[in-house]
């Protein structure tokens, strides 16, 4: 068993967020990430939070891409990483867009939610035109897809902006991306 190290000891906290390669094994992926992480925690290099990001979107790597597999085998080999997260003590949140969710798996992935007891969440993102964060701190711009809907809640967040461009320490030359997020609970 995992013991994370009390707050005090070392004080950051993790939330593991990973593209899943879809040309790799879903669940030996998640059997790695799960024993790097509870290795580090061993080391006290940081606390734990069993909420895992699993990052569904078109991937420019040919061996991570989810193109050359039916709408059913994308399913199957969701499920399967899903099962293995879920076993691995994980609460998986799947970050994903109804047309990339529509592209991959159709409709053949839409008991999901059911399928898992309204495990895993789902993370969506929803931008406004020209890179403008779409501030709406609400969740009526979503448009039900995959079987999750805001009624049920299993719909945990939304990403309103992504890659915004900032500056750091006020020197255009050093800037970093922020992606934008709301939900209920953050």
């Amino acid at each position: 068993m995992v013991h994370n190290p009390p707050p005090h000891l070392f004080p950051y906290s993790v939330n593991p967020y990973m593209e899943i390669c879809r040309g790799i094994d879903g669940p030996s992926q998640i059997t790695a990430v799960n024993t790097a992480l509870r290795n580090a925690v061993r080391r006290r290099l940081f606390r734990l939070n069993f909420l895992v990001v699993l990052k569904i979107e078109p991937s420019p790597n040919p061996t991570c891409s989810w193109e050359s597999f039916t709408n059913q085998q994308n399913c199957d080999f969701l499920k399967a990483t899903l099962s293995q997260a879920i076993a691995s003590g994980w609460v998986p949140i799947l970050f994903s867009t109804a047309p990339i969710w529509s592209h991959f798996f159709g409709s053949t992935c839409d008991t999901i939610p059911t399928d898992f007891n309204n495990v895993p969440l789902l993370w969506y993102a929803n931008y406004l035109a020209n890179g403008k964060v779409n501030e709406t701190q609400s969740f009526d711009d979503f448009v039900p897809f995959g079987g999750f809907s805001v009624s049920a809640g299993n719909v945990y967040m939304k990403q309103t902006g992504g890659n915004v461009t900032v500056p750091l320490c006020n020197n255009p030359k050093s800037t970093a991306f922020i992606d934008y997020i709301w939900g209920p609970s953050i």
